[in-house]
């Protein structure tokens, strides 16, 4: 008998995947932020958190990033959280 792995949470692993690649996040950053807001943040600088605020509730149907990204030309950083909802059916 073939052994199948269950998979918990796919679709959390998935974007934790895709978007723990560094230009996957900055494409994500760009693509996603007014560019009003862009041009004062140094995209190409910025860090991963290693916080979730999702709660155990929630995993099934969500997935957060939290990420911190210097603001151009001071010491400030700003903190850029997306939460992703991904549903299915099967």
């Amino acid at each position: 008998m073939k052994y199948i792995e269950i998979i918990h949470n796919p679709h959390d692993k998935m974007f934790k995947q895709v978007f723990r690649v560094r230009e996957n996040a900055i494409s994500l950053l760009r693509n996603t932020l007014p560019e009003a807001v862009q041009k004062d943040l140094d995209l190409e600088s910025f860090y991963f958190e290693n916080d979730s605020y999702v709660s155990r509730d929630f995993a099934e149907f969500y997935s957060d990033l939290l990420t911190t990204v210097p603001v151009g030309g001071s010491e400030q950083e700003a903190m850029v959280y997306f939460l992703f909802e991904h549903k299915s059916a099967y």
